[in-house]
């Protein structure tokens, strides 16, 4: 934890920085055209004509005038655009650099192109829990709020911290938002959830995948902490049997996530700890 002022406000000025200079980059146009006036509201009712979508149909309006009637929308300009950021103990390790680290810049990037658009901007940071709500807000501020957390983000606890965030951002969210799901995705228990919530509300979900995750390190015995018991255990790293456990462990999450993804019709995005995320993510964005 960033304890002393002056480190942490250099600390979120770089980072500031940074996505500022990805964005100038090339990623702001395409982020615009994906996202900006993708909700849609109601207007009004008007006479069928010729050419009209049958799933527009005003049916209540169709029959007290019994006149074929269709509804008109119109696009909201404004965005509200959730952050659901993990803190669980999984993504404070790494082969590199701590999975956090990656994620608090790719965070970055996506708060700011958010108020660069006007949009609203807000956050959702659990473990096993919902650890913090940061109400939707505009201006830098908010985003500033969402880099100076993530830098001082402690190791949270395994869980199924996934669903009860979801569960918090149906329940307190009514009209439809932009939600990104940043998380290792190393849980289960969150697929009913990630359905529902997927219906209500715009969800992509970004998978941070780690080498230590296909391959256990070649290191004799090393202590390894278990989140769920919260104690340190020595695993021998040499041992076949281990090796084998180790990748069906996170294999085990994987399909799972891959599972929940199709059975709920989302296209999610899946980066690599320590990637060049851009290329990802503006192929993602211009196939929208």
């Amino acid at each position: 934890m960033v304890t002393d002022t002056a480190s942490l406000l250099k600390k979120v000025r770089k980072i500031e920085i940074l996505a500022k200079g990805k964005s100038r980059e090339v990623f702001a146009g395409a982020y615009h055209s994906a996202f900006r006036g993708r909700g849609m509201t109601f207007r009004e009712s008007r006479e069928y004509q010729a050419g009209d979508d049958v799933r527009d149909i005003d049916w209540n309006v169709t029959a007290r005038t019994n006149v074929p009637h269709v509804k008109q929308f119109e696009e909201e300009k404004e965005l509200t655009v959730m952050l659901l950021i993990d803190t669980s103990a999984s993504v404070f390790v790494g082969q590199g650099d701590k999975k956090i680290n990656y994620m608090a810049e790719l965070s970055s990037l996506l708060a700011y192109n958010t108020v660069r658009e006007q949009n609203k901007l807000g956050a959702v940071f659990f473990s096993d829990k919902v650890d913090l709500y940061l109400r939707p807000d505009k201006g830098s501020k908010a985003m500033l709020r969402i880099i100076r957390e993530l830098i001082t983000a402690q190791t949270g606890k395994g869980g199924a911290g996934i669903a009860a965030a979801l569960q918090f951002l149906i329940s307190t969210h009514r009209k439809r938002t932009l939600c990104f799901i940043i998380s290792d995705f190393i849980q289960e228990s969150y697929a009913d959830i990630l359905n529902l919530a997927s219906r209500k509300h715009d969800v992509i979900p970004i998978k941070i995948v780690d080498p230590l995750e296909q391959m256990l390190p070649s290191s004799g015995m090393i202590p390894v902490y278990d989140a769920e018991q919260n104690i340190f255990k020595w695993l021998d790293t040499e041992s076949l049997k281990n090796q084998k456990n180790w990748e069906k462990y996170f294999e085990k999450y994987n399909q799972y996530y891959q599972h929940t993804l199709i059975k709920s019709g989302i296209t999610g995005i899946e980066l690599q700890n320590g990637s060049d995320y851009l290329p990802v993510l503006l192929n993602f964005f211009k196939t929208r």
